[in-house]
């Protein structure tokens, strides 16, 4: 399979803060409870930002600059080119909801000081902190517009099904309003094309996802792969296109056990979310000059999350147990190896994690801060990534692995939001996350079958 997502455009939008009457009546004061990370408000003439001390939300005394980083540029009702009026205030939230309170706490007593002695237990810890984040999760209200093509086997309820479960495992966080699915196979390759064509927010270029797919024109009759992202101007739209091989459906025991339990569907649909992050994401980045929440995605996260994110969740959803978590993580670890890996050691993979430029990690003339040729191993993040990922769960769960994307977002760079998040320093972590990924490359049903250097 190929990389599974591809970025579109969207006009980011302005998201104000829904407060009580009560709340929006009285302003704020230095020391009380605010209501989400990334609030605003300016009284008296006092820059306010709503930051957190310990496990709460503090509303904090801020400066100009740091307001303007945040802040409403001017679209503030009571604020007029970031010049604050005396004796006035106003209340405005350019970050997207994040149900994590920060810094995380561990889940079963796994932290990043004892994760190098905890290794045998990290993959069972990860899955089992994703399945949790799924129960308690809430369902999802994206509208799924999906059609499968006339020719193409139905496996329309498996695709709802599954575009469902990844909505309550990411449930807290702000999802697409609306997803506009295609089914398909090689015979209706041409069929997805048009409709893709006759959607409301369609954008010139979007089709290429369906050739792509679709392997055109190398391979036309092998439609087994998927891409997903934002689209469109306001509203959170999303799109999902998913090729759909005849003998994978079938003969289900030929497909990779990962397809064959839909957990590709989970995995594009995470791509969807991820790309969610960044609605808002022009606010806090004054200085680009489009609004387009995929680009601003692929611009500033590392190239390992974005994949391996995916790929993680897609396979602890849909894994009811254990051992079929077990089964498709090492189907994984096998399928995406990658030439610019020649051993799995730890300095090797923190080179990996650390050193891609976001935005420039896929394999065509990339190149990295270090000059690495690991700049082009995009392949590694479904392995590699996914590993991260797992490590990062078997800590605090999945969910904040999402609230990077969103303090991204909201105009920190990954190292200061990791910090945030997780209470220590990416390159700290790194280091450590290095070392247990390598440890589980180490062991001997991993080591058996997974042969470095080896293109996917």
């Amino acid at each position: 399979m190929k990389s599974r997502f591809i970025s579109f455009t969207l006009a980011a939008i302005l998201l104000g803060l829904n407060l009580t009457s009560s709340q929006a009546d009285q302003p704020p004061k230095i020391g009380t409870s605010c209501p989400i990370f990334g609030a605003e408000a300016i009284v008296n003439n006092v820059y306010l930002l709503c930051k957190p001390k310990g496990t709460k939300l503090i509303w904090s005394k801020s400066t100009k600059a740091e307001y303007i980083k945040f802040g409403p540029h001017g679209n503030g009702q009571n604020n007029s080119g970031n010049q604050p009026k005396p004796n006035s205030f106003s209340i405005k939230s350019n970050l997207e909801p994040m149900p994590v309170s920060l810094p995380v706490k561990s889940l079963n007593g796994i932290t990043f000081a004892n994760l190098e002695s905890k290794e045998s237990e990290i993959a069972q810890d990860g899955w089992a902190n994703a399945q949790s984040s799924l129960t308690s999760g809430s369902e999802g209200t994206t509208d799924i517009q999906l059609a499968k093509g006339p020719n193409t086997p139905d496996t329309t309820d498996t695709i709802i099904a599954r575009l469902k479960t990844a909505q309550k495992y990411w449930s807290g966080f702000t999802l697409p309003a609306n997803i506009f699915a295609t089914a398909y196979n090689a015979q209706d390759e041409q069929w997805a094309e048009s409709r893709i064509k006759s959607m409301p927010n369609y954008a010139a270029g979007l089709e290429g996802a369906i050739q792509q797919n679709c392997n055109v024109p190398v391979n036309p009759q092998n439609c087994n792969s998927d891409n997903s992202g934002v689209i469109g101007d306001k509203g959170g739209h999303a799109i999902g296109d998913y090729g759909i091989s005849d003998h994978e459906v079938t003969d289900p025991n030929s497909a990779p056990i990962y397809r064959r339990l839909g957990a590709n569907y989970v995995h594009e649909f995470t791509h969807t979310v991820q790309g969610s992050q960044f609605l808002n994401a022009s606010l806090a980045h004054p200085d680009i000059s489009h609004n387009q929440a995929g680009q601003l995605m692929n611009d500033n996260m590392p190239c390992w999350i974005i994949e391996g994110q995916a790929n993680f969740a897609g396979a602890s959803a849909v894994s009811n147990d254990f051992a079929t978590y077990s089964q498709i993580r090492l189907a994984e670890l096998i399928r995406t190896t990658d030439p610019n890996m020649p051993q799995y050691t730890p300095d090797l993979i923190k080179t990996y994690l650390t050193t891609q430029i976001p935005g420039q990690c896929r394999p065509s003339g990339m190149h990295n801060r270090a000059g690495s040729s690991l700049a082009t191993a995009y392949n590694l993040g479904y392995s590699v990534g996914m590993l991260a990922i797992e490590t990062l769960s078997a800590i605090a769960g999945p969910k904040p692995t999402m609230a990077l994307y969103t303090l991204v977002a909201s105009g920190d760079d990954f190292a200061t939001a990791f910090k945030k998040i997780y209470g220590v320093t990416w390159d700290s972590a790194a280091t450590t996350i290095a070392n247990v990924i390598a440890f589980d490359y180490e062991q001997p049903d991993v080591k058996s079958q997974v042969v470095p250097g080896l293109a996917p």
